[in-house]
């Protein structure tokens, strides 16, 4: 920093001593002018003097020790520093919102300073942007319109106070004057005068400018459905701007540093407002500063990917991470919102994934730091970062109605705000009830969820009717099923294959679903189980005990002759007719004349059957590297076609494979295999995940069941009401700017394909339960699940699946194991393609369809492109650059949507 004048050496010091907040004890007052520096001792100490210039300006040719003066950078101009005697005390210093202020502090605001702000009573939101024509009055108008599609779904009416700040471009005032009925004949640069020269010796007080303001604003009050807006335009004549006699700054003087917010906080009042729009004016100013620096004022910056937009908001930024920085780390509540406008449809994802990554590292430092915890979560943004698309039709926006008619999906990303705000009081009166004579709801869901993460363990004929099971009343009324049900391990295939099992008949299976729609009838023959399922499982006995045929059939014989043919080499037209010949053998028994499928299609005529497929991964473990087992697989996927051949069909056929199985057996067309089982997928969206959710709450008994509430047939919307008793909207009280629960979990579970797995889920829920119940939770009155128990919940979750991965993939087994034995430097990701396995080409792509490792192909010239999900990054004791964060949400949203990881 160059010292060109005598206002530089003050800049400096003030830098160096914190604001002027830790001067040297010897050091009680500085007094600046143009060429001397006037310093105050209480008893007078010029070495002490020296050392604290010395450590202020170490460069010699500066700052002379010897003649205890400074040098400028201009001419030869010098200034002297002189002692007074007699000051007692320090400079008392008193925060106010203003730049210069943040500027010169190191925090903005300690825990002291910030106790004596006044909280408001209306919620306040402020828009701002470095630079103008980025769309930050647009964003602003779309909020208000977001409220008002909010609160239109609620019935509820509520009132907006708009004031438009921006002095120099005010685009709302324009719009109000240009509406019919005009627009008021008072403005914001005549409330900042009233307000500054309100004295409550007189009549002319505080609260008597207010009500005058609030009087004159509300005659031209205009809305639409449920929504009354009321403005306060920036003038009420053009000439207004060109003589502001006060200004925002002015009036954060004297005793009361905030009046400004609570002079409009008392107008919010008068004029019977919910909510306060604020539109601020462009660049780093001191009009906006008592906005954007106040902790309980919501603040929302608007930039666009240009680079001195960018840079503008990088350096708002990195000066508002200052505010309450009591920590090693700035809080996410005291950080504004960042909303990155008119991104192209073709953009880039590398620039918008550059840009999240410099606002990051503006308020966090250097990406090159590591996350110290290992436990610490990628997916909940240190903060929120959106972007918008852009719209030919928002260029030439010049009234409300403008905004209402073409702001489209624009809204949408408001919406969670307003929903957290207006549903945050919902269940404030409905505390979660708990009787000491019974378990608590709490350890009912920790016992169901327990008994509930393996199939094997589950007897109960209750189940969730997901979407595959919907789809066999839907599509087979009349014919019996042929369907091959693809999902990832963890799916849920064992858990479907058991449930229709326990059901022994398709008719009964379907009425349980849809009653009296299927007409046809077929015994369920599970021919092949996965090995976890047991033939004392209580529902293989009761299926023999009810089936004669079943109870003939020679399981244990029938998969011997499997394992031996599979440990020969044969190729894919053996294995054909093999399969046929063994399926036949398992259910005619000791008929030795049938020898074909049609033959035993007869046979089958009085009481036909559905062979059941489960455990292939059991059975042809090496399916990825071993030929034989491709063949084997490929050719039992064909059987369907060739069953689907014989008229009047009595066999029918499921087989639940595992979806990376199909991807190394089927090498050609799976697109189109997989598109014609495409409804019989087992896959978990985010609604789908969401039922299930629902559903293990209120089997459990953690949740009163409902007659009528059925999970299987809610929306989004209606589960996610139902569930804020489960795990409230937040991961933090319902209106703070914590990640949404539901996103983040989701988020959490699921993989960068946007596969989720339905044993995590429960396991999940376990592990929530279990934290959950200690004596800390009690404070969490309107939910089971605490935000702490659901974020520690993914410790064990993460442990578990890689264990369990260990056990089931043998290639996963030799890299995680390899890991664990140490490698040099920390685990980190995006990592290069060095850490994985030796013969890191095979290995890598069944790591790719486990899900486990994912490659970013964007940039084929970056090292270190690869990732591991949150699911699996805990277990294997991955941390992460704090650049790398960015990035990871990127490759989630698209996976699992744009609206997900708030």
């Amino acid at each position: 920093m160059k010292l060109l004048s005598w206002l530089d050496v003050k800049s400096r010091i003030r830098k160096e001593t914190d604001n002027f907040r830790r001067l040297p004890e010897s050091i009680k007052k500085l007094h600046f002018y143009p060429d001397e520096i006037i310093v105050e001792q209480q008893k007078e100490n010029i070495e002490l003097i020296q050392k604290a210039f010395q450590e202020w300006f170490p460069n010699q040719d500066t700052y002379n020790f010897e003649k205890n003066i400074i040098y400028l950078d201009i001419g030869h101009a010098t200034m002297n520093i002189s002692i007074e005697i007699g000051m007692a005390d320090h400079i008392q210093f008193q925060e106010r919102p203003r730049f210069d202020h943040l500027y010169f502090s190191k925090v903005f605001l300690s825990d002291d300073a910030l106790s004596k702000v006044p909280e408001p009573e209306h919620k306040i939101l402020a828009f701002h942007s470095f630079k103008g024509g980025v769309g930050r009055t647009l964003h602003l108008a779309a909020m208000i319109k977001s409220l008002n599609e909010v609160i239109n779904e609620t019935g509820t009416k509520k009132k907006v106070l708009v004031i438009d700040g921006d002095l120099e471009a005010p685009g709302i005032t324009f719009w109000e004057k240009n509406r019919t009925g005009g627009a008021a004949e008072v403005g914001f640069t005549q409330f900042l005068d009233a307000i500054q020269y309100s004295d409550p010796e007189t009549g002319y007080t505080t609260d008597e400018v207010i009500q005058y303001f609030a009087q004159e604003i509300q005659r031209f009050e205009h809305g639409t459905d449920n929504l009354k807006i009321t403005v306060l335009p920036a003038f009420s004549d053009p000439l207004d701007l060109f003589q502001i006699h006060v200004k925002p700054e002015h009036l954060s003087q004297g005793d009361h540093p905030w009046k400004l917010r609570q002079s409009i906080d008392k107008l919010a009042t008068q004029v019977d407002a919910d909510y306060v729009f604020i539109d601020l004016r462009a660049g780093i100013s001191e009009l906006s500063a008592p906005f954007l620096l106040d902790p309980y004022v919501d603040r929302f910056l608007v930039t666009t990917l240009s680079e001195q937009s960018l840079y503008g908001t990088e350096l708002v930024l990195k000066e508002m991470a200052k505010v309450n920085k009591t920590g090693p780390m700035p809080q996410r509540k005291m950080l504004p919102e960042i909303i990155i406008s008119m991104v192209p449809p073709d953009q880039d994802e590398n620039r918008l994934i550059n840009a999240r990554a410099r606002f990051e590292s503006a308020i966090f430092g250097s990406e090159s730091e590591l996350s110290s915890d290992a436990s610490e979560e990628l997916l909940t943004e240190p903060i929120s970062i959106q972007s918008t698309p852009f719209k030919t039709e928002l260029l030439n926006i010049r009234s409300w109605e403008d905004v209402w008619d073409n702001s489209g999906t624009l809204i949408d990303i408001f919406k969670d705000y307003f929903q957290g705000l207006e549903a945050a009081d919902d269940l404030e009166d409905d505390t979660l009830s708990d009787n000491k004579d019974f378990p608590s709801p709490v350890m009912k869901l920790k016992t169901f969820c327990s008994k509930y993460v393996f199939a094997e363990n589950t007897e109960s004929e209750d189940f969730l009717k997901t979407n595959f099971f919907k789809e066999f009343p839907r599509q087979y009324f009349n014919t019996l099923p042929l369907v091959v049900s693809l999902g990832t391990k963890g799916s849920g295939k064992t858990f479907h294959f058991m449930r229709m099992t326990g059901f022994m008949s398709y008719k009964k299976f379907c009425d349980r679903i849809e009653p009296g729609k299927t007409k046809i009838d077929a015994d369920f023959f599970p021919i092949l189980r996965s090995n976890e399922i047991g033939g004392d499982s209580p529902v293989i006995k009761q299926l023999k005990n009810n089936q004669p045929r079943f109870e003939q059939f020679d399981y244990d014989g029938f998969k011997t002759g499997l394992e031996i043919f599979r440990d020969q080499t044969h190729s894919e037209s053996e294995w054909k007719f093999f399969w046929e010949e063994q399926i036949i053998k398992g259910v005619a028994g000791n008929d030795r004349s049938i020898t074909t499928f049609r033959q035993l299609n007869d046979a089958l005529k009085e009481t036909p059957i559905i062979l059941l497929f489960d455990g292939l991964e059991n059975l042809f473990p090496d399916i990825h590297s071993n030929t034989d087992q491709q063949n084997a697989v490929l050719a039992l996927l064909n059987i369907p076609a060739r069953l689907s051949e014989i008229r009047d069909r009595n066999i029918g056929l499921i087989i639940f494979l595992r979806q990376d199985y199909l991807g190394s057996a089927k090498r050609e067309n799976t697109g189109q295999f997989e598109k014609k089982y495409e409804a019989f997928r087992l896959l978990w969206n985010e609604t789908a995940f969401l039922r299930l959710v629902l559903w293990l709450a209120t089997s459990s008994g953690a949740f009163e069941k409902e007659s009528d509430l059925d999970p299987s047939s809610m929306n989004k919307s209606q589960l996610s009401k139902e569930l804020k008793k489960l795990w409230g909207l937040k991961l933090g009280k319902d209106n703070s700017k914590e990640a949404y629960t539901i996103n983040w979990v989701y988020g959490a579970l699921s993989d960068f394909k946007g596969y989720l797995q339905a044993r995590d889920v429960v396991r999940f829920l376990e592990e929530a339960a279990k934290a959950s119940e200690t004596p800390s939770s009690a404070q969490w009155k309107t939910r089971l699940l605490p935000p702490a128990a659901i974020r520690s919940a993914m410790n064990g979750c993460s442990i578990d699946r890689v264990k369990e991965l260990k056990q089931e993939s043998k290639v996963f087994e030799r890299w995680a194991t390899a890991l664990e034995a140490g490698v040099e430097g920390d685990l980190v990701i995006p990592f290069s393609k060095s850490l994985l396995p030796d013969d890191s080409t095979a290995s890598l792509i069944e790591l790719k369809k486990l899900g486990v490792v994912y490659e970013d192909t964007s940039d084929s010239t970056e090292e270190f492109r690869f990732y591991i999900p949150e699911i699996y990054r805990i277990g294997l004791g991955f941390k992460f650059k704090r650049g790398a964060r960015p990035k990871v949400l990127s490759i989630k949203r698209k996976a699992i949507g744009k609206g997900l990881l708030s």
